[in-house]
């Protein structure tokens, strides 16, 4: 436990972001979660001071982000869009990320939500490709996510779906090809991703017709 607040301290200098903000801020992006859930040895320590001086209006955190993330970010839009599409859709996210980040209103896209229990490389990558799936829905009835992307990560997208976005739990099941209970189990909060992995042969069998839809 010492390593792992010593590292969140020596991460936050580096980012000109003193250790007691970057201790707040984690507490604020955990409510209303346990405390449980916090463990500062499994913290993403240099992504999550990363995000906590792009709040505070670090300009050289965000272009050391968007230098890190935007390739990537861009390399997986184009698996699901043209060129074109891909760099306006990710660049348009980027900007919305940074805006409701420095922000005083904690909007969906801002990293005052982020606690560092995941890496912000898949923080951000969930959230583009949420807009990415709800870009299609709203173009094309009845698309579904693509089944090349694992049962854990479209229950992940359907959850968000749910409790983020306000969409109707029927319609978040199908678009991401999975049952209602188990999208409703998850925006509620009910099982966390290692209960997710543990159930994965149990959504595979079900999306395949091995379990009853609800």
């Amino acid at each position: 436990m010492r390593q792992g607040f010593f590292a969140l301290g020596v991460e936050a200098c580096r980012h000109g972001v003193s250790a007691a903000g970057l201790l707040a801020h984690i507490e604020r992006a955990l409510r209303p979660r346990p405390k449980a859930a916090f463990a500062a040895e499994r913290l993403h320590t240099a992504d999550l001071a990363l995000a906590v001086a792009v709040c505070a209006g670090h300009a050289g955190a965000w272009h050391e982000l968007t230098a890190d993330q935007e390739p990537l970010m861009l390399h997986s839009a184009q698996a699901h869009l043209t060129e074109i599409e891909a760099c306006f859709t990710v660049r348009q996210l980027l900007a919305q990320v940074r805006e409701e980040s420095m922000s005083e209103t904690e909007g969906p896209l801002s990293f005052q939500r982020y606690a560092g229990l995941v890496s912000l490389r898949s923080w951000l990558l969930d959230r583009l490709l949420g807009r990415i799936y709800r870009q299609r829905a709203s173009a094309q009835a009845g698309v579904r996510v693509e089944r090349g992307l694992d049962p854990v990560s479209r229950l992940r997208l359907g959850a968000r779906f749910v409790r983020v976005d306000g969409m109707p739990l029927g319609q978040a099941a199908r678009l991401v090809g999975l049952r209602e209970s188990d999208v409703r189990r998850a925006a509620t909060r009910r099982i966390d991703t290692r209960q997710l992995l543990r159930e994965m042969p149990r959504l595979d069998r079900a999306e395949s017709g091995g379990g009853k839809a609800t």
